[in-house]
């Protein structure tokens, strides 16, 4: 495949947002004519994290979604198989920093989007090469060096540079550009159609029917040879040939199955992981860990049974479909139609009311389940200070409440179960009846025996199968408003980020601006917030005393954007929020909340520090973190966990103390390196020798700062 010139295949930065837009429309991920983002006039290319904010602003204004991606050395031929569409930085001659928009990836090589908007395909080799050169300059001119004395050329020298590179390198990060896709919040539809969903549906479909088809052949085949009182050996061996052919079919169905549980699956779970993150704070606070875990269990049982049971009854509909029209047409008996869709109807209408009692018992089963997690996580505070005798007694009252529900449950079930066992008697019953009166011939009387079964099957599996449709329906109801949440869309922001530069505070314009703030949680509620002005400047260290309910952790979240006020006038660096955008604010302005709306997570104690700042973390990020801990008192503390900042901590790790604790919570709101930090109650649980140290910390490296404390 022929080389060609990057330079005049890569992106100019400046032309970054020309670049993702012309990918977007090439892949089909604009869902109408979006807005013209601006081009990246001052934006510094060597700064990763001002690209990153600048793309993520570029894919707003255009509807779509573009995640930074980094991979290894080692991974970059892996990496490149599979990529497009992406924006990939290239290492040209002609500039610095360029970028390749990338359209997919083929056995034809990977296409790329020139700026003349024509589309070219190259050796995957030279792009994996202008992806890694910076990676591998450091080590290349030596190692060039090395192999000319060794004397080799041509492709062995090719081939042993590659081995020694990647044993070097092969840990190695290199930064992989943007993947482009299309928004979460985009109609399910679409991202059905861009999971491909639909064509493993339609073979499955295919598929349920042929094997009808192929049983049935069966039966007639199998008919013919007995009915007609003569055996020839070709008709039994067509009988095998069909039933072999049965085999693949039903792998062929099984595939179909995984195929689109597997792709529902991943649209399902990247819906309502993206449902999850547009929940407001308050949608969220008034929920215990027993209630979430319900709906963890409850998206789980949607997900999983969904896709069994709907196969299941598709199966069963087909097969239903063709008794009753084989009935009529075959079997000479309409009779029999109308008394097969007489029992499905009065299937239909048994589960209809076995659905009520099934929900009863599903909401039963879901307080059960809050409130053991509920005991569980304050099983603590029950140990010391709860009554040993009443322990259980309300888990108790709990259970018996279930077991009554599973009961009733059970006996409503019983008749439901019998419908199909029921339409097997009436159905042998009607056969003989129109046999003996002359009605049907033998032929027809077998016939109808064998579609007899075939409805026998399809009621039977509809009637497996629908205690798991009922438990989807009730789980729904839990799932709904994540899976409804991801279809919210935040405005376009009219600030770029590159508009937000610490030297545009001043005497004349303050790092934050509130003015006649008011706010109240209920639309309807008392006002919390109330004609509250406040100018902050970049260096002002500003202390909120007074009461307890008195607004000041409210004011602190106001301040930090996490919560948006009813009126008034709130800027940051000149700008308000919905300018900014919650993302843009919260990144300049950052809050550590009072002790028990904060956590440790479980996971290493680097990433606890630096989880607000970027993951993976680099070699600085880490030393940064160690300074940070160090200055605040933790050094002792990381010099007793064996393994450091790589420390598991939190539930299942190590175990810190109430102060340290809140000593890593300030340690994570410094590192994000805001322009304004608020620090709520944070120095509450510190000893006075501690509180010198945490405070000089925190004066020394806060660029502004909000204190809430109590008087």
């Amino acid at each position: 495949m022929t080389a060609f010139d990057l330079d005049t295949l890569a992106w100019p930065t400046s032309r970054l947002a020309e670049a993702m837009e012309a990918l977007a429309r090439k892949a089909r991920l604009l869902p109408s004519t979006p807005a013209q983002a601006a081009p990246a006039q001052g934006l510094p290319a060597d700064d990763p994290g001002a690209m990153a904010a600048w793309v993520q602003y570029v894919a707003q204004q255009l509807v779509i979604e573009a995640e930074p991606v980094d991979t290894t050395y080692a991974e970059v031929g892996s990496f490149l198989r599979g990529v497009g569409p992406a924006l990939i930085p290239a290492h040209t001659t002609g500039a610095r920093e360029r970028y390749l928009a990338v359209w997919r990836s083929g056995w034809r090589g990977i296409a790329v989007i020139a700026p003349d908007l024509a589309t070219h395909w190259l050796p995957p080799d030279q792009v994996r090469q202008a992806l890694t050169a910076p990676v591998e300059a450091p080590v290349a001119a030596a190692l060039d060096r090395l192999l000319t004395e060794t004397g080799l050329s041509g492709t062995d020298l090719g081939r042993v540079r590659a081995v020694l590179l990647a044993e070097q390198l092969g840990g190695v990060r290199v930064r992989g550009g943007f993947l482009l896709r299309r928004a979460p919040s985009a109609s399910v539809w679409r991202q059905v159609g861009d999971h491909a969903i639909a064509p493993p549906i339609v073979l499955a479909f295919s598929v349920a029917l042929l094997q009808q088809v192929l049983l049935i052949a069966t039966w007639a085949i199998l008919g013919q040879t007995v009915l007609s009182g003569q055996w020839e050996w070709i008709w039994l061996w067509l009988w095998a040939l069909l039933t072999v052919t049965a085999v693949p079919f039903q792998a062929l169905l099984g595939y179909a199955e995984a195929l689109v549980g597997t792709r529902l699956g991943v649209l399902f779970k990247t819906r309502l992981l993206h449902g999850i993150l547009q929940l407001q704070p308050e949608e969220m606070r008034h929920e215990g860990a027993g209630h979430f875990l319900g709906r963890v269990l409850d998206a789980d049982v949607v997900e999983v049974l969904s896709i069994s049971s709907a196969f299941a009854i598709l199966v069963s509909l087909i097969q239903w479909l063709v008794t009753i029209g084989l009935f009529g047409i075959a079997g000479g008996s309409w009779l029999h139609s109308l008394a097969l869709s007489a029992f499905v109807a009065l299937a239909l209408v048994g589960i209809g009311y076995d659905w009520r009692a099934r929900r009863t018992r599903f909401d039963a089963y879901r307080q059960m389940t809050n409130d053991v997690a509920e005991r569980m996580i304050g099983h603590r505070t029950r140990l010391a200070q709860e009554d040993r005798g009443q322990w259980h007694v309300e888990e108790d009252q709990i259970l018996e409440r279930y077991l009554a529900l599973s009961e009733q449950l059970d006996h409503r079930q019983t008749w439901v179960a019998g419908l199909p066992r029921a339409w097997m008697a009436g159905s042998i019953a009607l056969i003989a009846y129109l046999w003996t009166s002359g009605t049907v011939t033998p032929t027809q009387a077998a016939i109808q025996i064998g579609l007899s079964l075939l409805g026998f099957h399809a009621l039977d599996t509809v009637i497996a199968n629908y205690s798991l449709t009922l438990d989807v329906l009730n789980a729904w109801p839990q799932v709904r408003p994540l899976f409804e949440a991801a279809s919210r869309r935040e405005p376009p922001l009219s600030v770029p980020p590159t508009a937000l530069r610490p030297s545009a505070a001043g005497p004349e314009r303050p790092l934050l601006r509130a003015r006649d703030i008011s706010f109240r949680y209920r639309s309807h509620g008392p006002l919390v917030l109330s004609g509250v002005t406040l100018n902050v400047q970049p260096r002002d260290r500003l202390l909120l005393e007074g009461p307890s309910g008195g607004g000041k952790t409210t004011l602190g979240a106001v301040l930090a954007g996490l919560r948006v006020p009813d009126s008034g006038l709130l800027l940051l660096q000149g700008y308000d929020y919905s300018s900014l955008g919650a993302l843009a604010w919260r990144q300049q302005a950052v809050m550590a909340p009072q002790f028990h709306e904060n956590h440790v997570l479980t996971g290493t104690m680097a990433f606890n520090l630096l989880l607000g700042r970027g993951w993976p973390p680099n070699d600085d990020d880490l030393r940064e973190a160690l300074s940070v801990c160090q200055a605040l008192g933790l050094g002792d503390v990381l010099e007793r966990m064996p393994s450091g900042l790589q420390q598991i901590v939190g539930e299942s790790g190590w175990q810190l103390s109430h102060g340290e604790r809140s000593r890593l919570y300030i340690a994570r709101a410094l590192l994000q390196d805001a322009d304004l930090l608020v620090l709520d109650e944070s120095f509450a649980a510190l000893d006075p020798g501690n509180l010198a140290l945490a405070l000089r910390c925190v004066l020394d490296r806060a660029k502004a700062l909000v204190v809430i404390a109590h008087p």
